[in-house]
């Protein structure tokens, strides 16, 4: 049984594989996406039956069918449509390759594209606004442009998705569902594209079946909204097509110019940088910019570099102290001092440095750490750290790591400083 679990976690990687060798050689010209990804499934390898199998693979015990194989597919499907759309320089032709990377890779689509939100006097979604390589939707949306309603209007008004079942029988949307239905379209999806809080677009997805998006279908189309988002939301702002998009730029291009300097990033590593650390605190690049550069349009937003936050709890047997906000060069000296004053509180009790809030850490900050390594070796309070995966790694980097014990788990750190076991 678990041979034939592996044959099919390898003959998985194996088609998703080709998936992504197919997705980094698609065309950049808008021109030629049209021959390139009209037809993907019959122009490529990797076959629409065998695809089906990605979402609803046959092991050889029912109990094991995928959960772990559909989860490991959905984040190297996120991996890839990031690849075919990055959102720190997404062109048109991106997010035309998106669509197209959608219908191969959600096995019930035979058609997609992506739809900006009007702008500025734009009343209706004409090919300005519009994303696809397939003369199919040009036709539908040549029908449908200027009826009075239909879903995506609905996903842009009320920022939910829309699902049409059977478009010979949806009553919600009659001048978009008779001609979708004589254009082939049996079932649709609509996903709304969110930035910044506004729903800025809609990524649809369409089928010539009837019922034909199942619940896998739906999560996976998912994952490319997600990037579709952050790809179209960049391109608009780079265009000037978006609410304030000059200032929004100029603050973001503020942002990173202070990751440049200040932690030696190359012009290609700190956009980069800057979309990461906005990826794990949840909250858009623009968001992420004010708060690096320091001015924080919201008093509830995360502290603003130069200020530093540490907490402590107290128990008989140890002593946490939770870092609240990143370590820069301006507050890395309190960021010692803090520390320092923990260390002579703690009478010898073992210390957990709690860094689980904290996405960066500048040299200062790593200088820090360096001197409270030296201390822990020279017999102080027992030091542990726990934090998250790029601090961990900084303090592997840097070789830290012989003396603090760095852990992922909070409860671990707090058991190892306590009983004094090695890491």
């Amino acid at each position: 049984m678990v041979l034939g679990v592996r044959k099919e976690e390898q003959r998985t990687a194996r088609h998703v594989q080709q998936l992504h060798d197919w997705a980094i050689a698609l065309p950049r010209d808008p021109g030629q996406c049209a021959t390139a990804t009209s037809r993907p499934h019959q122009s490529v390898t990797f076959r629409r039956q065998e695809l089906h199998m990605l979402q609803n693979p046959h092991p050889v015990s029912e109990s094991n069918r995928s959960a772990d194989i559909t989860t490991a597919m959905t984040a190297t499907m996120g991996a890839i449509a990031a690849r075919i759309a990055p959102a720190s320089g997404a062109q048109e032709a991106d997010l035309v390759n998106l669509t197209a990377a959608v219908v191969l890779a959600v096995p019930a689509a035979d058609h997609a594209d992506i739809v900006r939100a009007p702008i500025d006097g734009e009343s209706d979604f004409g090919p300005k606004q519009r994303y696809s390589a397939s003369a199919t939707l040009d036709e539908l949306h040549t029908a449908t442009g200027t009826v009075a309603d239909n879903p995506a209007r609905t996903v842009l008004r009320e920022h939910l998705p829309v699902r049409i079942d059977d478009t010979v029988s949806e009553v919600r949307w009659p001048q978009f569902t008779a001609p979708a239905n004589a254009c082939a379209v049996g079932s649709m999806l609509a996903l709304p594209l969110t930035a910044d809080g506004n729903t800025i677009g809609v990524l649809n997805l369409y089928a010539r079946r009837p019922h034909a998006f199942t619940t896998d279908d739906r999560a996976l189309a998912a994952v490319f909204a997600d990037t579709a988002a952050a790809a179209l939301h960049t391109l608009m702002m780079r265009t000037e097509q978006h609410p304030s998009a000059v200032v929004c730029r100029d603050v973001i291009e503020q942002a990173i110019g202070l990751l440049m300097a200040r932690h030696g990033l190359s012009s290609r590593q700190a956009p980069d940088t800057l979309g990461r650390i906005a990826d794990r605190r949840h909250e858009s690049m623009l968001t992420t910019a004010h708060r690096l550069i320091g001015d924080v349009p919201d008093a509830a937003a995360p502290l603003v570099p130069g200020t530093l936050r540490l907490t402590r709890t107290d128990t008989a047997h140890v002593v946490i102290v939770h870092v609240h906000n990143d370590i820069d060069y301006r507050n890395a000296p309190a960021f010692v001092i803090g520390l320092g004053e923990v260390l002579i509180a703690a009478e010898a009790r073992p210390v957990v440095i709690d860094l689980h809030e904290v996405d960066f850490i500048s040299t200062e900050g790593l200088a820090a750490l360096a001197a409270l390594d030296d201390r822990a070796g020279r017999g102080g309070s027992p030091i542990s750290l726990t934090g998250s995966y790029p601090v961990q790694r900084q303090v592997h980097v840097l070789d830290l790591g012989r003396n603090l014990r760095c852990y992922t788990d909070h409860g671990a750190a707090t058991r190892a400083a306590r009983d004094g076991a090695p890491g």
